[in-house]
């Protein structure tokens, strides 16, 4: 079911930049600006050889479609528009080459993500689910499910950061077994609280609610749903939510913070760190005629900000 969007009477949302996309309930489920520089960087799709594809774990099917998916938004921390295109899509972006670089950001961004794009780093979800049904939805849980390990792409990495009712906020660590709502932290360290043990989200008949869900995701490339359990007029009932054209796909930072190393094996920073890429595009300082100027730096300029 494609969403249609329209304008919403509730509180501001709270992420910069939320790039809205088509979402849908599958009823057939198988499983201010930012300073930092815009950057890019191709490969080509050779390091894919015994990278631990898994099967599809944590697998439910849906039950209901009562709660309507009004706007849904799918982006990096922070709602900057990072992403990684596999490298059999990226002839379709031609425009991401040394020089002058005349498109708007979040255009590629909402396209490369319909196209089959991963977004690159820790993962925000930003959901308004509206009841349209007579007796009020309570909110039981909200989890990943239909999990998949895949292959990390490599092709393009665009790093294009950001230009320029009530909410509820959940945690969740990809990286879990069973990645289920948890209780937001302030310290920035892996929520481990979870949040549906003491608490429920209220739709009474007729509103709307917004769903954040922060996410972490540092160790290896993901795809997956959401699932939400409500209960309505007495009955339990599962719902999946993704974007239209598939599941929700997610790969770690290969150059992750101080913060997230300390939550990552030393194994686990090395890989990513060897997983390297072929050329790198990033924004000059200058403008050329009023936009963005993308130049070519080496492969190991790149690396640096990896290892310092």
């Amino acid at each position: 079911m494609t969403i249609t969007k329209r304008p919403l009477a509730i509180s501001s949302i709270a992420l910069l930049a939320v790039a809205s996309l088509s979402g849908c309930s599958r009823s057939d489920a198988t499983g201010e600006s930012d300073p930092t520089p815009t950057v890019v960087v191709t490969s080509t799709d050779t390091q894919q050889q015994d990278c631990g594809e898994s099967a599809v774990t944590n697998t439910v099917s849906e039950t209901g479609s009562l709660l309507q998916v009004t706007s849904l938004g799918f982006t990096a921390s922070n709602g900057r528009l990072d992403f990684v295109l596999p490298a059999g899509i990226r002839s379709n972006y031609p425009a991401f080459r040394a020089g002058e670089f005349t498109g708007d950001s979040t255009e590629p961004f909402d396209r490369a993500i319909a196209e089959g794009a991963f977004i690159y780093g820790n993962p925000d979800i930003n959901l308004f689910v509206e009841n349209a049904e007579h007796e009020d939805i309570v909110v039981t849980d909200v989890r990943a499910v239909n999990t998949r390990d895949v292959c990390m792409p490599s092709g393009l990495l665009a790093l294009l950061g950001t230009e320029g009712g009530d909410e509820t906020t959940l945690a969740m660590n990809f990286d879990a077994d069973r990645p289920i709502g948890m209780v937001p932290t302030d310290s920035g360290t892996v929520a481990d609280t979870p949040y549906f043990d003491s608490n429920t989200i209220d739709i009474p008949s007729g509103e709307m609610r917004q769903i954040l869900i922060v996410g972490t995701l540092l160790k290896r490339a993901r795809t997956f749903e959401l699932a939400l359990t409500y209960i309505h007029d007495g009955a339990e009932y599962t719902q999946l939510i993704g974007p239209s054209d598939g599941p929700f796909r997610v790969t770690p930072s290969i150059c992750p913070g101080q913060e997230d190393q300390a939550a990552l094996e030393q194994e686990d920073v090395d890989r990513l760190h060897a997983h390297q890429f072929d050329d790198v595009l990033r924004r000059s300082d200058e403008m050329v005629n009023g936009h963005i100027n993308l130049e070519t730096v080496s492969t190991e300029t790149y690396a640096q900000s990896c290892t310092g």
